[in-house]
């Protein structure tokens, strides 16, 4: 990326370098067993309803051609699987075709008496043209109040999906190319479609697989009826809901409930589900649904409804964070990732990078607490990793680690902490062992778990992951106890000895999500800005653009160039078995 990597991804800004279309529609978007316990429970954990479950249906394409003059009438029935964040919801759909927008958009908020993580919407949007471009894509947007924030615009854009309104024959996902193509059919029957969150799509030459780049929302779909319009006893005319009486709507066929989801009346070919999405399916069993009629509907007041407008009234804002997917499950756990550190001290005056002192080698050596038994005397590393990958490409200055995720599993809620102490290598010198510093030792602490913002929403029982891409600040010296033991580690913090500007950059994941999978930006700088408050830092001092460090490797700074004849293979096996026997961790093969 060529933007800077501080960038924040909270609030309402979209990631750097995400290039929103040019049209008004998008631009201007403004673990717990005690819920457990008050869910219902299922006699079969494998059944599949209207609530749950996943049944994988495929349809026979149509071959008939679709003939000019007929209308297309689009149902969206319902969505499945909303995370534990999102509260009342609502619909938009909107037809394009080369670039541009076919009518007016169809808005529907979800059904006041219904369900709010399975909503149902009844939305009927009819087409009505003497001739369809077969190019045609439905895009439809799904946006959803936020329950986890406490004031401002509590509504935000849960993501899109698109469906191609036509095909050639006999393969639905064959999108005609072109206006000229003919002997098109009709995408016809029920769709069960994922629902892609950012960036948004681009509607100048939006197809219907022009999103599946994106990332999905785990275990959450739309379901979608594509239908040809009723017409007249004699065929000559295409009949309209705004031309015909409302109590005639369901003999002339303009009225057509949803089927029941296990009737198999939708294709979920294009769910591509797997093995994160099934274990939601499974565990979502057992959530509570607290009704349309709570959250921000509940504080609001007054009929359900006009609640819900009211809300939506007030704009939406970008995408719903991805961290409030599913409340914390020990038994799947999490993974951290140490992706680098940035801005580490030298020894003596001015910063690593100034010069002033040789530059060496780091690693970073990741703990829970608790137990955090690494960190007692004696010490007992049995949950204790250090990173064993160098990505000796990149800069020195800016030490690079390619060991990815770690899982960690069956650790307790509560106040569960990552300790990361960050340790430095004497500079390497040809023809002799690599040698620990004992002196130079930093460390950081994330709190793995985090409750919700607002006491009082149906998120308040339980507790998440805070996951994210996050820069923490670098404090001097071993952790200390007050620390470790801290029900708050970012209060006890404050009292130790902070390095202005240092920092570990550290991926944290839910087991249940597949957010946060590449390294970079955008970074949560949350634990930055805490730090810097407190302590009256510059938080610009923490700031690292991504473009700088790459010119670094142009320098002639990379990190191989530390390493004795160039074997960078025989240096980081002898790194990771020097420092395994001088930490005590034995177990990192």
């Amino acid at each position: 990326s060529s933007s800077s990597s501080s960038s924040s991804s909270s609030e309402d800004s979209d990631d750097p370098g995400v290039q929103i279309p040019e049209d008004a529609w998008t631009r201007n978007i403004v673990q717990s067993s005690e819920d457990e316990e008050d869910a219902p429970q299922e006699e079969n954990d494998e059944a599949i309803n209207d609530e749950h479950g996943f049944l994988d249906t495929k349809r026979p394409a149509a071959t008939e051609p679709f003939s000019d003059g007929s209308g297309v009438d689009v149902f969206v029935d319902g969505i499945r699987g909303l995370p534990d964040s999102a509260g009342a919801s609502r619909v938009t759909v909107r037809l394009y075709a080369q670039g541009e927008k076919v009518q007016d958009d169809v808005v529907k908020l979800c059904d006041a008496d219904g369900k709010r993580f399975t909503p149902r919407f009844d939305l009927v949007a009819e087409f009505r043209r003497a001739a369809f471009d077969p190019t045609s894509t439905l895009l439809i947007r799904i946006d959803a109040l936020d329950e986890d924030l406490p004031s401002g615009r509590k509504a935000r854009c849960l993501g899109y999906t698109l469906l191609n309104l036509f095909h050639a024959p006999g393969d639905n996902k064959a999108q005609p190319a072109d206006e000229q193509s003919q002997g098109y059919c009709l995408n016809q029957g029920g769709w069960q479609l994922p629902i892609f969150t950012r960036p948004h799509p681009h509607i100048q030459t939006l197809r219907w697989d022009d999103l599946n780049n994106n990332k999905k929302w785990l275990g959450c779909s739309v379901l979608v009826r594509v239908q040809p319009a009723p017409t007249s006893s004699d065929g000559l005319e295409v009949l309209s809901r705004a031309t015909v009486p409302k109590q005639r709507w369901a003999a002339l066929g303009l009225d057509s409930p949803a089927p029941p989801y296990n009737s198999g009346a939708y294709d979920s070919s294009r769910c591509s589900i797997n093995a994160l999405d099934r274990e939601l399916f499974k565990r979502r069993r057992r959530r509570r649904d607290p009704g349309l009629c709570s959250g921000h509907v509940a504080d609001a007041g007054g009929d359900v409804e006009q609640a819900m407008a009211e809300i939506f009234k007030n704009g939406v804002s970008h995408f719903l964070d991805m961290r409030r997917i599913a409340s914390y499950a020990p038994d799947l756990g999490f993974s951290i990732a140490v992706d680098g550190l940035r801005n580490i001290p030298s020894k003596r005056k001015g910063l690593f990078n100034s010069g002033k002192d040789p530059p060496s080698v780091y690693k970073v050596i990741t703990v829970l607490t608790p137990p955090g038994l690494f960190f007692q005397d004696p010490s007992v590393a049995d949950d204790a990793q250090f990173t064993l990958k160098h990505d000796w490409e990149k800069p020195y200055n800016a030490p690079t680690f390619q060991d990815g995720f770690r899982r960690f599993r069956d650790k307790p809620g509560g106040h569960l902490t990552a300790v990361f102490e960050v340790r430095r290598f004497d500079p390497l010198v040809k023809g002799q062992t690599p040698r620990l510093d004992a002196d130079d030792i930093f460390f950081a602490v994330l709190p793995i778990l985090q409750k919700p913002t607002r006491p009082t929403s149906f998120l308040a029982r339980k507790s998440y992951v805070d996951g994210g891409n996050h820069i923490l600040p670098l404090f001097r010296g071993r952790c200390p106890r007050a620390v470790l033991d801290a029900a708050d580690p970012y209060e006890a913090v404050k009292k130790c000895e902070v390095i202005p500007g240092a920092s570990c950059v550290v991926r944290l994941v839910d087991a249940q999500s597949d957010a946060f999978s590449e390294p970079g930006p955008p970074y949560r700088l949350d634990r930055v800005e805490e730090i810097c408050s407190a302590l009256k830092l510059k938080k610009e001092a923490y700031s690292f653009p991504e473009n700088d460090l790459e010119a670094n490797v142009f320098r002639d700074k990379r990190l191989k160039k530390l390493v004795p004849r160039g074997d960078v293979e025989t240096c980081e096996k002898v790194l990771n078995q020097v420092f395994a026997e001088k930490v005590g961790i034995r177990h990192y093969q």
